[in-house]
């Protein structure tokens, strides 16, 4: 159970964002409740890891070891509905049994447009765990006719009811902090009777290709919305958590095979995310990895850097700054980047209320 001065970052489990939130203080982490998405990735088969048993001890063992026994959310709408794991169950069950077997303490997340085998899984997990269920909708799912019926028709399908459920609506890619939460308000049945209630959105860019190299700024249209829904106060409106996609883009898709990926710093700070673009690493004659360090120099002089005792990310970028170490990867400079916002987004709810 939590308020509105928590924070419900997404995250889709990759190296970088394992790390980023193995890496939080834990006065930091006490603060936040993940909202975990497992991806294609994470069971695509490569020699190491050649059965699905492997790789799903992995995955587990990869959230025990950076989020331990804390509760989290975890969301499978990435993953096929119809990928079966070879014992035929469905993969949210065997993720149940063997999150079980190491403690973990999991809310299985569903919405209104999974298909029933899904559904019937959350069930089976929610009553053996004893954990409630996540019901997330997206601003599609607001515009439908009878969404208050739907909504109240999935509850009970899966066996729930809002006392033992968390709310998230999902805004998925914002383009302007002008969304009309009063529209949206009216639609959600009982908004306080729900255990939790959380809204998330992202505002960051696909990518950085619409960047020149240089430095930019980008702005937090996600973190303006939120801050203006708590300003309105509206009446109707039960205040919610603040939720995002951290430096990511909301719209997931598969990365490319090969990519020549710019030497690229994404920051957060205040409404805006700074954004130190570099080229290329595998540009003809270019600077390659070496932009890393040169951009995290120029960083480290900029205000709103937070210092290197702010947080694991930032004491990175600051180590980064004076070549004290490798000049590093897109992975670790991503978990750097996630690190920071984690950190930063916290410190910043607390302020702000």
């Amino acid at each position: 159970m939590f308020n509105h001065k928590h924070y419900v970052p997404v995250l889709r489990w990759k190296q970088a964002e394992r790390e980023a939130l193995q890496c939080l203080e834990s006065n930091t982490q006490d603060r936040i409740t993940p909202l975990i998405e497992l991806i294609p990735s994470n069971f695509k088969e490569k020699k190491t890891t050649p059965t699905f048993d492997l790789m799903l001890s992995q995955t587990i063992d990869g959230i025990f070891d950076s989020w331990g026994k804390k509760r989290f959310f975890i969301d499978l709408q990435h993953l096929d509905p119809n990928f079966r794991p070879p014992t035929g169950e469905h993969i949210l069950c065997r993720f149940g049994e063997e999150s079980d077997k190491r403690g973990l303490s999991y809310v299985p997340t569903t919405g209104l447009s999974r298909v029933r085998a899904y559904q019937d899984a959350v069930k089976v997990l929610s009553k053996k765990s004893k954990s409630g269920v996540c019901i997330r909708l997206f601003l599609s799912d607001l515009r439908r006719n009878k969404i208050s019926s739907e909504l109240y028709d999935l509850l009970e399908l899966i066996g729930a009811s809002p006392k033992n459920s968390d709310l998230i609506i999902d805004c998925q890619y914002i383009t302007d902090n002008n969304l009309n939460f009063k529209n949206i308000g009216r639609e959600i049945p009982d908004v306080q009777d729900w255990r939790t209630f959380t809204v998330i959105g992202g505002a960051f860019s696909k990518d950085l290709s619409g960047f020149s190299v240089g430095q930019h700024e980008l702005a937090r249209l996600d973190w303006m919305t939120w801050k203006n829904i708590l300003k309105s106060k509206p009446s109707w409106l039960r205040l919610p958590s603040y939720g995002d996609y951290t430096i990511q883009h909301p719209i997931y898709s598969e990365p490319p095979a090969w990519s020549n990926f710019s030497a690229s710093i994404r920051y957060t700070s205040g409404d805006c995310w700074i954004i130190m673009r570099g080229e290329g690493v595998f540009n003809q004659d270019g600077p390659g990895y070496a932009q890393w360090p040169a951009n995290a120099e120029l960083l480290c002089d900029r205000s709103e850097f937070c210092g290197e005792g702010f947080c694991f990310g930032d004491k990175y970028i600051k180590d980064m700054s004076m070549q004290v170490i490798h000049p590093g990867s897109p992975t670790t400079w991503l978990r750097a980047g996630i690190n920071h916002h984690l950190s930063f987004v916290v410190n910043q709810i607390s302020n702000f209320l």
